[in-house]
């Protein structure tokens, strides 16, 4: 016999956060300015919340356990000082993208509350040759180039950024990589709270299994629009735009310049409300062995819950018609879905073993003690998602007896999917 409880919630998992509202009013480069004759940069900032603990210096992750302050249990990510590789992506209104590999610079600091914080921020130059200023008369894709439009309020072009993909670590940056080389594969290891996950190294996750984060992607709702004369249903999602901004740090290119020029900026393309969140869910498994005999206790098989394969999913655009309030039809191209982690198989079933095998005793025939451990592991996925459609996953303990019959068994089955991400689930397990 088995036995198990429906998940639940217990905490949502602290965000990568927001941050402080920029300095600099949006401005737009100088009119009839060509590309050619500034370097397009980018500039993002954000905060990643940090318990009260002294800073070190280390290129990892911890996850540590607290309370807030009406006493509920949360899990923080806490990435150290360090800088951390990231993939970057942009993307515009009519398909084309840019993807590189940068490294975001990460330093505590204290907020305006008295909280310990990570300020992460990226200022860098994009490559040229992908970016071009889009024709007032531009209607669609004009080749692999970003179109972007010189406008202070809308630059028609919007960011994804992701932590804990491939190509993850290594030396400098590649500002020529393609979607097809951005990839991930569980490292099939639990994640324990206060042990390093390390960000930095380019291998596979072996020692600890590196956590996801990225920007949001939700659905925020739905519209009726025509598509190639046809009518459909389109769900919405959440995309992050870029802003043109003034930068102050351009110093004039003359010879023996000494002081910033207020004329001289390049093309800045800023945000800095961006949220990076942890994709997928932490799922806390208590076991408890109520049988007859003492019991090793390996891992958790996941079934259909998207696979230990994850692959990066560009964004998309599509020429949508609607009316407007005049009863007037246009046609216009506009961002359908914005970058994502999606699994590269959604039936591969894998395991994540723990570290070391744990032993649960027998249950107690005297006292009825019952013997138990809770372990924590990752799921990049919280559910199997067919176009709209939201199938339930499969979790299962393995185990084996350690007298008796010790061919490997399992106790487990169905889970509902999950409707958020970046959350802590429990579930229970019990051995008979």
């Amino acid at each position: 016999m088995k036995a198990t409880r429906p998940l639940l919630l217990l905490a949502l998992l602290a965000l990568l956060g927001s941050c402080s509202k920029a300095i600099d009013e949006p401005v737009a480069p100088s009119a009839g300015t060509a590309s050619g004759d500034q370097t397009l940069k980018i500039a993002l900032s954000g905060e990643i919340e940090l318990p009260e603990v002294d800073p070190q210096t280390a290129r990892e992750l911890f996850l540590e356990q607290g309370e807030t302050s009406t006493g509920k249990r949360i899990i923080t990510p806490f990435f150290y000082e360090a800088n951390l590789p990231a993939i970057l992506c942009i993307y515009d209104d009519f398909g084309a993208m840019s993807l590189s590999r940068v490294f975001l610079t990460v330093v505590p600091a204290r907020s305006s509350n008295g909280k310990m914080v990570n300020y992460f921020r990226y200022y860098g130059g994009l490559d040229q040759g992908k970016f071009q200023v889009r024709r007032a008369d531009q209607t669609s894709k004009a080749g692999a180039k970003v179109s972007y439009k010189q406008d202070p309020n809308n630059s028609g072009v919007y960011v994804g950024l992701f932590i804990g993909l491939d190509p993850n670590g290594g030396e400098g940056t590649s500002l020529d990589i393609g979607e097809s080389s951005i990839s991930y594969t569980h490292g099939g290891w639990e994640t324990k709270l206060n042990h390093a996950i390390n960000y930095v190294s380019n291998g596979p996750n072996r020692d600890a299994t590196r956590i996801i984060f990225g920007t949001t992607s939700e659905r925020t709702g739905k519209e009726t629009v025509e598509v190639a004369g046809q009518k459909l249903t389109r769900v919405l999602y959440e995309h992050h735009p870029l802003k043109f901004a003034k930068d102050k740090t351009v110093f004039d290119q003359l010879p023996d310049a000494r002081h910033p020029n207020p004329k001289t900026y390049d093309n800045v393309l800023t945000v800095n409300d961006l949220k990076l969140a942890m994709r997928g869910a932490l799922v806390e498994v208590t076991i408890e062995n109520q049988g007859t005999a003492d019991v090793n206790v390996g891992g958790v098989r996941v079934g259909d819950f998207g696979g230990r394969q994850v692959e990066f999913s560009a964004p998309t655009a599509k020429p949508f018609t609607r009316k407007n309030q005049y009863g007037q039809t246009n046609t216009f191209w506009e961002v359908d879905t914005p970058p994502m982690v999606t699994p590269a198989s959604t039936t591969e079933k894998y395991d994540i073993k723990f570290y070391d095998a744990v032993r649960l005793p027998q249950k107690d025939t005297k006292d009825g003690q019952i013997a138990s451990v809770k372990k924590i592991v990752y799921l990049p996925f919280v559910n199997t998602v067919t176009g709209l459609k939201q199938t339930p996953g499969t979790l299962e303990v393995f185990y084996n007896q350690t007298t008796g019959s010790t061919e490997q068994k399992t106790v487990g089955g169905a889970v509902r999917p999950l409707k958020k991400q970046g959350i802590l689930v429990s579930k229970k397990f019990t051995i008979n």
